[in-house]
């Protein structure tokens, strides 16, 4: 399996800030020990966005403290807002991936998932799927920062994809293909809106969406004519006794 490497268990992941604040991150985490989890979720999804800086956290905590735990009473404060926007940002493009993310199975049965995000979510969405998905070995790849995550059994391993991938399956060849052919088929294309499809999947998404992606293999047997005569013949099979 040379395409996979350093499969081991992450220990790192409390290394917030570099060691240099590390007093004042010390003293921080401590008053993050006493705030409710709605705060320690709204800190999470700010530094999960790659722009966060150490004066904005520690305003925002003091902030949160003096108005018992409620922010948005402080949201006049530039820092308050500024945290509270960015993790309302990654927080909604978490959720947005939760449903476009596309698994497909690799030799090996791996099942494989590469996106590209605004923010550095791999860990939540990692940690989403091997809840969902917690009989099956996945990874998820973030191309845009060269990060990869391994899940089995509930476990999250960071590792390192090394080259070309193993091949699609037969099977997920044939499923994709089928897939694409039946989003064709049902679509009508005098009611196709491509300002609402880019709305609900952005452009920057429909590159790994298979949806969106041509068919290369015929599947003569499911053109629309043959559905109809499929759909007639269990109709009358249904009917007629």
């Amino acid at each position: 399996m040379n395409w996979l490497t350093d499969k081991k268990p992450d220990h790192d992941t409390n290394e917030l800030f570099p060691s240099q604040e590390e007093r004042t991150i010390s003293q921080l985490i401590r008053e993050l020990h006493h705030c409710p989890n709605t705060i320690k979720k709204t800190i999470y999804y700010y530094l999960l966005s790659e722009t966060a800086d150490l004066a904005s956290i520690e305003t925002f905590i003091r902030q949160s403290i003096q108005t018992k735990y409620r922010p948005i009473e402080n949201i006049h404060n530039p820092s308050v807002y500024n945290i509270l926007r960015i993790a309302r940002q990654v927080q909604r493009q978490i959720h947005k991936l939760q449903g476009l993310l596309r698994f497909k199975e690799i030799e090996g049965d791996y099942l494989y998932a590469s996106f590209s995000s605004d923010f550095d979510v791999i860990v939540p969405l990692t940690l989403y799927f091997s809840q969902r998905l917690n009989t099956e070995r996945i990874i998820l790849h973030d191309t845009k920062r060269h990060k990869a995550m391994y899940a089995e059994h509930g476990k999250l391993y960071t590792i390192q994809v090394n080259g070309k991938l193993p091949a699609d399956t037969p099977e997920e060849v044939y499923f994709q293909t089928l897939w694409r052919q039946y989003f064709e088929t049902v679509s009508i294309e005098q009611r196709k809106n491509k300002k609402l499809q880019k709305q609900n999947v952005p452009l920057k998404f429909q590159s790994w969406v298979s949806e969106f992606k041509s068919n290369t293999i015929p599947f003569p047997y499911l053109h629309k004519e043959s559905i109809d005569t499929m759909i007639k013949d269990i109709m009358t099979q249904i009917f007629d006794k």
